[in-house]
Protein backbone atom coordinates (compact mmCIF):
# COMPACT_ATOMS: atom_id res chain seq x y z
CA UNK A 1 0.00 0.00 0.00
CA UNK A 2 1.48 3.56 -0.43
CA UNK A 3 2.67 5.30 1.96
CA UNK A 4 0.20 7.98 3.61
CA UNK A 5 0.81 11.25 5.44
CA UNK A 6 3.29 14.21 6.00
CA UNK A 7 3.18 17.42 5.05
CA UNK A 8 4.49 18.82 1.22
CA UNK A 9 6.76 22.01 1.51
CA UNK A 10 6.62 24.02 -1.61
CA UNK A 11 7.90 27.05 -2.77
CA UNK A 12 5.25 28.87 -5.21
CA UNK A 13 6.36 32.36 -6.76
CA UNK A 14 3.43 34.80 -5.79
CA UNK A 15 0.08 34.81 -3.88
CA UNK A 16 -2.61 33.41 -6.18
CA UNK A 17 -3.25 35.82 -8.21
CA UNK A 18 -7.07 37.41 -9.24
CA UNK A 19 -9.22 36.36 -6.51
CA UNK A 20 -8.71 32.50 -6.68
CA UNK A 21 -11.22 32.95 -10.01
CA UNK A 22 -10.01 30.36 -12.35
CA UNK A 23 -12.78 32.45 -15.19
CA UNK A 24 -10.28 35.10 -15.02
CA UNK A 25 -6.59 33.73 -15.14
CA UNK A 26 -4.63 30.01 -16.53
CA UNK A 27 -1.57 31.36 -14.44
CA UNK A 28 0.50 28.49 -12.43
CA UNK A 29 0.63 31.42 -9.76
CA UNK A 30 -2.91 30.56 -9.01
CA UNK A 31 -2.95 26.85 -10.48
CA UNK A 32 -0.02 25.60 -9.04
CA UNK A 33 -2.15 26.13 -5.68
CA UNK A 34 -5.75 26.26 -6.72
CA UNK A 35 -5.93 22.84 -7.76
CA UNK A 36 -5.21 21.08 -4.80
CA UNK A 37 -8.70 22.81 -3.39
CA UNK A 38 -10.51 22.54 -6.94
CA UNK A 39 -9.17 19.41 -8.12
CA UNK A 40 -7.36 18.58 -11.20
CA UNK A 41 -9.88 18.34 -13.65
CA UNK A 42 -14.00 19.50 -14.00
CA UNK A 43 -16.46 16.75 -15.56
CA UNK A 44 -13.14 14.99 -16.36
CA UNK A 45 -9.28 15.58 -16.13
CA UNK A 46 -6.41 14.43 -17.95
CA UNK A 47 -5.12 10.82 -16.99
CA UNK A 48 -2.66 10.52 -14.55
CA UNK A 49 -0.79 7.69 -16.06
CA UNK A 50 -0.79 9.47 -19.48
CA UNK A 51 -2.01 13.32 -20.06
CA UNK A 52 -2.85 12.95 -23.56
CA UNK A 53 -5.87 10.91 -22.99
CA UNK A 54 -9.29 11.77 -20.89
CA UNK A 55 -10.07 10.24 -17.65
CA UNK A 56 -13.69 10.74 -15.57
CA UNK A 57 -12.97 13.48 -13.01
CA UNK A 58 -16.97 14.57 -11.77
CA UNK A 59 -18.44 12.76 -14.35
CA UNK A 60 -18.50 8.75 -13.92
CA UNK A 61 -19.12 8.34 -17.58
CA UNK A 62 -20.23 9.86 -20.95
CA UNK A 63 -21.94 9.81 -24.20
CA UNK A 64 -22.32 11.72 -27.39
CA UNK A 65 -25.25 11.46 -30.38
CA UNK A 66 -23.97 10.71 -34.00
CA UNK A 67 -22.65 13.94 -34.83
CA UNK A 68 -21.14 15.50 -31.68
CA UNK A 69 -24.10 18.17 -31.18
CA UNK A 70 -25.27 16.00 -28.09
CA UNK A 71 -23.36 15.20 -25.13
CA UNK A 72 -24.28 13.72 -22.05
CA UNK A 73 -22.43 13.67 -18.69
CA UNK A 74 -23.29 10.63 -16.09
CA UNK A 75 -22.09 13.10 -13.08
CA UNK A 76 -21.17 10.67 -9.38
CA UNK A 77 -23.14 11.17 -6.66
CA UNK A 78 -20.87 10.81 -4.11
CA UNK A 79 -19.36 14.33 -4.26
CA UNK A 80 -18.80 17.17 -1.43
CA UNK A 81 -18.20 20.61 -1.73
CA UNK A 82 -15.49 21.29 1.49
CA UNK A 83 -18.28 22.70 3.68
CA UNK A 84 -20.17 19.32 3.81
CA UNK A 85 -22.76 20.31 1.04
CA UNK A 86 -23.42 17.76 -1.73
CA UNK A 87 -22.13 18.50 -5.37
CA UNK A 88 -25.03 18.06 -7.90
CA UNK A 89 -26.10 18.75 -11.01
CA UNK A 90 -27.52 22.11 -10.08
CA UNK A 91 -23.74 23.17 -9.08
CA UNK A 92 -22.84 21.79 -12.73
CA UNK A 93 -25.49 23.85 -14.29
CA UNK A 94 -24.63 27.03 -12.58
CA UNK A 95 -20.69 26.79 -13.62
CA UNK A 96 -21.38 26.34 -16.89
CA UNK A 97 -23.76 29.03 -17.47
CA UNK A 98 -21.27 31.76 -15.61
CA UNK A 99 -18.09 30.10 -17.47
CA UNK A 100 -19.55 29.92 -20.85
CA UNK A 101 -22.70 32.76 -20.57
CA UNK A 102 -21.38 35.01 -17.92
CA UNK A 103 -24.04 37.30 -16.57
CA UNK A 104 -25.84 40.92 -17.47
CA UNK A 105 -27.69 42.78 -14.97
CA UNK A 106 -28.50 46.39 -15.89
CA UNK A 107 -24.90 48.16 -16.77
CA UNK A 108 -23.52 45.50 -14.77
CA UNK A 109 -22.02 42.43 -16.94
CA UNK A 110 -19.89 39.18 -15.34
CA UNK A 111 -17.67 38.04 -18.47
CA UNK A 112 -17.57 34.77 -19.14
CA UNK A 113 -14.70 32.53 -19.35
CA UNK A 114 -13.03 33.48 -22.72
CA UNK A 115 -11.05 30.15 -23.12
CA UNK A 116 -13.85 27.66 -21.85
CA UNK A 117 -16.39 29.41 -23.27
CA UNK A 118 -14.58 29.59 -26.75
CA UNK A 119 -14.15 25.59 -26.57
CA UNK A 120 -17.73 25.78 -25.81
CA UNK A 121 -18.64 27.84 -28.14
CA UNK A 122 -22.59 27.01 -30.32
CA UNK A 123 -23.97 25.90 -26.65
CA UNK A 124 -27.47 26.37 -26.45
CA UNK A 125 -28.90 24.42 -23.62
CA UNK A 126 -28.36 22.62 -20.67
CA UNK A 127 -30.23 20.11 -19.47
CA UNK A 128 -30.86 17.86 -16.19
CA UNK A 129 -32.25 14.83 -16.93
CA UNK A 130 -32.72 11.59 -14.57
CA UNK A 131 -29.85 9.43 -13.39
CA UNK A 132 -27.95 12.23 -12.37
CA UNK A 133 -27.13 13.40 -15.75
CA UNK A 134 -26.55 16.23 -17.42
CA UNK A 135 -26.93 16.88 -21.30
CA UNK A 136 -24.98 19.46 -23.64
CA UNK A 137 -26.98 20.69 -26.46
CA UNK A 138 -24.65 22.28 -29.41
CA UNK A 139 -25.60 24.13 -32.63
CA UNK A 140 -22.63 22.45 -34.16
CA UNK A 141 -20.32 19.20 -33.94
CA UNK A 142 -18.09 19.31 -31.50
CA UNK A 143 -16.10 16.41 -31.82
CA UNK A 144 -13.33 17.01 -29.12
CA UNK A 145 -15.53 18.26 -26.40
CA UNK A 146 -14.42 16.19 -23.72
CA UNK A 147 -10.71 16.84 -24.63
CA UNK A 148 -11.59 20.51 -24.65
CA UNK A 149 -12.83 19.98 -21.08
CA UNK A 150 -10.10 17.75 -20.01
CA UNK A 151 -7.62 21.35 -19.75
CA UNK A 152 -6.60 21.91 -15.92
CA UNK A 153 -7.27 25.16 -15.98
CA UNK A 154 -11.10 24.79 -16.32
CA UNK A 155 -11.70 24.60 -12.80
CA UNK A 156 -14.98 23.73 -11.12
CA UNK A 157 -14.74 26.58 -8.07
CA UNK A 158 -18.37 27.81 -8.13
CA UNK A 159 -20.58 26.29 -5.25
CA UNK A 160 -24.09 27.50 -5.91
CA UNK A 161 -25.40 27.50 -2.74
CA UNK A 162 -22.39 30.17 -1.70
CA UNK A 163 -22.29 32.37 -4.86
CA UNK A 164 -26.00 32.37 -5.66
CA UNK A 165 -26.72 34.57 -3.28
CA UNK A 166 -24.23 37.21 -3.89
CA UNK A 167 -25.10 37.30 -6.94
CA UNK A 168 -29.04 37.90 -6.11
CA UNK A 169 -27.72 40.78 -4.16
CA UNK A 170 -26.07 42.13 -6.67
CA UNK A 171 -22.29 41.49 -6.60
CA UNK A 172 -22.39 39.00 -9.70
CA UNK A 173 -18.58 39.29 -10.07
CA UNK A 174 -18.21 36.80 -6.91
CA UNK A 175 -15.31 35.24 -6.68
CA UNK A 176 -14.09 32.11 -5.03
CA UNK A 177 -12.16 34.11 -2.28
CA UNK A 178 -15.00 36.02 -2.02
CA UNK A 179 -16.90 32.93 -0.36
CA UNK A 180 -13.71 31.60 1.36
CA UNK A 181 -12.19 29.33 -1.53
CA UNK A 182 -14.75 25.93 -1.53
CA UNK A 183 -13.96 23.20 -3.42
CA UNK A 184 -14.48 19.86 -4.25
CA UNK A 185 -10.65 18.90 -4.29
CA UNK A 186 -8.35 16.36 -2.24
CA UNK A 187 -7.21 19.22 -0.10
CA UNK A 188 -9.43 22.00 1.80
CA UNK A 189 -7.91 26.06 2.24
CA UNK A 190 -6.51 26.03 6.25
CA UNK A 191 -4.70 28.95 5.93
CA UNK A 192 -3.11 32.19 4.31
CA UNK A 193 -0.93 34.57 5.07
CA UNK A 194 -0.05 36.94 2.61
CA UNK A 195 3.21 37.07 1.10
CA UNK A 196 3.62 33.88 3.46
CA UNK A 197 2.50 30.96 3.02
CA UNK A 198 -0.86 29.15 1.67
CA UNK A 199 -1.91 25.91 3.56
CA UNK A 200 -3.85 23.46 2.17
CA UNK A 201 -5.17 20.17 4.40
CA UNK A 202 -6.72 17.00 3.08
CA UNK A 203 -10.35 16.35 2.80
CA UNK A 204 -11.22 13.34 4.41
CA UNK A 205 -14.57 13.09 2.56
CA UNK A 206 -13.09 13.16 -0.89
CA UNK A 207 -14.34 10.99 -3.60
CA UNK A 208 -11.57 9.21 -5.59
CA UNK A 209 -9.78 6.53 -4.46
CA UNK A 210 -6.41 4.80 -5.68
CA UNK A 211 -6.58 1.35 -7.65
CA UNK A 212 -6.12 -0.41 -4.06
CA UNK A 213 -9.46 1.26 -2.68
CA UNK A 214 -7.40 3.74 -0.75
CA UNK A 215 -8.96 7.47 0.01
CA UNK A 216 -6.75 9.93 -1.62
CA UNK A 217 -5.07 12.05 -0.80
CA UNK A 218 -2.02 10.34 0.33
CA UNK A 219 -0.59 13.52 1.95
CA UNK A 220 -2.05 15.50 4.80
CA UNK A 221 -1.47 18.75 3.77
CA UNK A 222 0.47 20.98 1.48
CA UNK A 223 2.15 24.24 2.63
CA UNK A 224 2.68 26.71 -0.59
CA UNK A 225 5.58 29.09 0.28
CA UNK A 226 5.57 32.27 -1.34
CA UNK A 227 9.42 32.33 -2.52
CA UNK A 228 9.60 35.53 -4.75
CA UNK A 229 12.93 34.39 -5.86
CA UNK A 230 14.19 32.02 -7.27
CA UNK A 231 18.00 32.63 -5.74
CA UNK A 232 15.58 32.33 -2.50
CA UNK A 233 13.91 29.30 -3.62
CA UNK A 234 17.15 27.47 -4.87
CA UNK A 235 18.90 28.29 -1.08
CA UNK A 236 15.76 27.40 0.54
CA UNK A 237 15.65 24.12 -1.42
CA UNK A 238 19.37 23.17 -0.98
CA UNK A 239 18.87 23.91 3.25
CA UNK A 240 15.86 21.57 3.42
CA UNK A 241 13.62 24.05 3.69
CA UNK A 242 11.24 23.68 1.23
CA UNK A 243 10.81 19.60 -0.22
CA UNK A 244 10.28 21.19 -4.04
CA UNK A 245 10.56 24.09 -6.02
CA UNK A 246 8.40 26.69 -7.76
CA UNK A 247 7.08 26.55 -11.15
CA UNK A 248 7.18 28.89 -14.02
CA UNK A 249 8.85 31.61 -15.81
CA UNK A 250 12.10 32.75 -13.71
CA UNK A 251 11.76 29.31 -11.31
CA UNK A 252 12.24 25.89 -14.04
CA UNK A 253 15.95 25.48 -13.43
CA UNK A 254 18.38 25.97 -15.97
CA UNK A 255 21.14 23.54 -16.23
CA UNK A 256 23.74 25.40 -14.33
CA UNK A 257 21.42 25.37 -11.40
CA UNK A 258 20.16 21.95 -11.56
CA UNK A 259 24.27 20.67 -11.88
CA UNK A 260 24.29 22.86 -8.33
CA UNK A 261 21.29 20.74 -6.64
CA UNK A 262 22.80 17.63 -8.14
CA UNK A 263 26.44 18.34 -6.84
CA UNK A 264 25.33 19.13 -3.65
CA UNK A 265 22.73 16.47 -2.97
CA UNK A 266 23.69 14.07 -5.18
CA UNK A 267 21.13 11.08 -4.76
CA UNK A 268 19.03 13.00 -1.93
CA UNK A 269 17.42 15.36 -5.04
CA UNK A 270 15.24 14.17 -8.31
CA UNK A 271 14.87 16.57 -10.95
CA UNK A 272 11.48 16.51 -12.71
CA UNK A 273 11.22 17.08 -16.81
CA UNK A 274 7.73 18.66 -16.57
CA UNK A 275 5.68 20.00 -19.58
CA UNK A 276 5.82 23.53 -19.98
CA UNK A 277 3.75 25.55 -21.92
CA UNK A 278 6.76 27.04 -23.52
CA UNK A 279 7.00 30.50 -23.90
CA UNK A 280 7.43 33.69 -27.13
CA UNK A 281 4.92 36.62 -27.71
CA UNK A 282 1.35 36.63 -28.94
CA UNK A 283 0.53 39.34 -32.11
CA UNK A 284 -2.30 41.45 -31.38
CA UNK A 285 -3.96 42.07 -34.87
CA UNK A 286 -7.51 42.90 -33.83
CA UNK A 287 -5.75 46.44 -33.34
CA UNK A 288 -4.16 48.20 -36.51
CA UNK A 289 -0.71 47.90 -36.45
CA UNK A 290 1.86 45.96 -38.96
CA UNK A 291 1.22 42.65 -37.39
CA UNK A 292 -2.21 42.16 -39.33
CA UNK A 293 0.15 41.56 -42.57
CA UNK A 294 0.95 37.92 -42.34
CA UNK A 295 4.26 38.46 -44.19
CA UNK A 296 4.79 40.58 -41.15
CA UNK A 297 4.26 37.78 -38.67
CA UNK A 298 6.04 35.13 -40.70
CA UNK A 299 9.01 37.94 -40.84
CA UNK A 300 8.88 37.95 -37.08
CA UNK A 301 8.79 34.26 -36.75
CA UNK A 302 11.44 33.47 -38.92
CA UNK A 303 14.17 35.96 -37.25
CA UNK A 304 13.78 34.60 -33.91
CA UNK A 305 16.72 32.38 -33.06
CA UNK A 306 14.61 30.11 -31.22
CA UNK A 307 17.54 27.48 -29.99
CA UNK A 308 19.43 30.47 -28.72
CA UNK A 309 15.94 31.73 -26.80
CA UNK A 310 16.21 28.56 -25.38
CA UNK A 311 19.85 28.78 -24.45
CA UNK A 312 19.64 32.59 -23.10
CA UNK A 313 16.41 32.55 -21.50
CA UNK A 314 15.98 28.79 -20.45
CA UNK A 315 19.20 28.11 -19.46
CA UNK A 316 19.28 25.38 -21.80
CA UNK A 317 16.43 23.53 -20.21
CA UNK A 318 13.88 23.10 -23.15
CA UNK A 319 13.04 21.94 -26.74
CA UNK A 320 11.70 23.55 -30.13
CA UNK A 321 8.32 22.62 -30.46
CA UNK A 322 4.95 24.02 -33.04
CA UNK A 323 1.40 24.19 -31.81
CA UNK A 324 1.80 20.70 -30.18
CA UNK A 325 3.86 19.54 -27.12
CA UNK A 326 7.31 17.88 -28.46
CA UNK A 327 5.66 14.77 -26.79
CA UNK A 328 2.46 14.96 -28.81
CA UNK A 329 2.18 11.69 -30.74
CA UNK A 330 0.61 13.80 -33.55
CA UNK A 331 3.12 16.19 -33.95
CA UNK A 332 5.05 16.11 -37.63
CA UNK A 333 8.31 14.47 -36.68
CA UNK A 334 9.72 16.63 -39.57
CA UNK A 335 9.41 19.98 -38.25
CA UNK A 336 13.03 20.49 -37.00
CA UNK A 337 13.73 20.90 -40.93
CA UNK A 338 11.31 23.24 -41.67
CA UNK A 339 12.93 27.28 -42.26
CA UNK A 340 11.41 28.41 -39.26
CA UNK A 341 13.05 25.56 -37.10
CA UNK A 342 16.00 24.70 -38.64
CA UNK A 343 19.22 26.01 -37.27
CA UNK A 344 21.22 25.00 -40.31
CA UNK A 345 19.40 27.83 -42.25
CA UNK A 346 19.60 31.01 -39.89
CA UNK A 347 20.61 32.91 -42.92
CA UNK A 348 18.69 31.59 -45.51
CA UNK A 349 15.24 32.33 -43.29
CA UNK A 350 17.16 35.90 -42.38
CA UNK A 351 17.39 36.43 -46.05
CA UNK A 352 13.18 35.97 -46.29
CA UNK A 353 12.62 37.74 -43.42
CA UNK A 354 14.16 40.85 -44.61
CA UNK A 355 12.54 40.42 -48.08
CA UNK A 356 9.00 39.84 -46.22
CA UNK A 357 9.17 42.86 -44.53
CA UNK A 358 10.14 45.14 -47.67
CA UNK A 359 7.21 43.40 -49.56
CA UNK A 360 5.11 44.15 -46.52
CA UNK A 361 5.98 47.88 -47.25
CA UNK A 362 8.18 48.07 -44.10
CA UNK A 363 11.94 47.79 -45.40
CA UNK A 364 12.82 49.99 -42.47
CA UNK A 365 11.30 48.58 -39.84
CA UNK A 366 8.85 49.93 -37.35
CA UNK A 367 8.05 50.33 -34.03
CA UNK A 368 5.80 47.58 -32.18
CA UNK A 369 4.23 48.28 -28.22
CA UNK A 370 5.05 45.37 -26.45
CA UNK A 371 2.72 44.11 -23.40
CA UNK A 372 5.23 42.29 -20.47
CA UNK A 373 4.94 39.64 -17.65
CA UNK A 374 7.04 41.16 -14.75
CA UNK A 375 8.16 37.40 -14.66
CA UNK A 376 8.67 37.21 -18.07
CA UNK A 377 10.87 40.00 -18.23
CA UNK A 378 13.85 38.31 -19.44
CA UNK A 379 11.93 36.62 -22.54
CA UNK A 380 10.63 39.76 -23.20
CA UNK A 381 14.27 41.30 -23.59
CA UNK A 382 16.11 38.84 -25.38
CA UNK A 383 12.70 39.17 -28.66
CA UNK A 384 13.49 43.03 -28.17
CA UNK A 385 16.91 42.65 -28.55
CA UNK A 386 16.65 39.80 -31.64
CA UNK A 387 13.74 42.13 -33.23
CA UNK A 388 15.88 45.08 -33.27
CA UNK A 389 18.63 43.20 -35.39
CA UNK A 390 15.39 43.45 -37.66
CA UNK A 391 14.58 46.95 -37.40
CA UNK A 392 11.54 46.33 -35.59
CA UNK A 393 11.79 48.51 -32.28
CA UNK A 394 9.64 46.93 -29.16
CA UNK A 395 8.49 49.33 -26.85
Amino acid sequence: MPKSGGILRLAHREDPVLEWDPSRTRSISLFQVASSVFGGGNLVRPCRENSFEVCPYAAESWESNGDNTVWTFTVRDDILWHDGEPFTLDDVEFWLELSVFGIKQGDNERLPNRFLSADLSGLETIEKLDGNRIRLNFSEEKPHLVAQLARPHFAIAYPKHLMQPEIDSGNITVSPLDVGVVGIGPFMLDNVQKGSVVQVRRFDSYFETDDHGQRLPYLDGIDFFITMNPDAMDAAFLSGRVDGGARGPGFNLSKERAGVYERELGDDVQLVRVGFYGWGFDFNIVHESPVQDVRVRRAIALWINKQDAIDAVMGGFGEKFTLLDPGNPYTNPDFTTWLIYDDSRREEARVEAKQLLVEAGYPDGFTLKENCWTVAQQSCEYIQAQLAELGVTMD
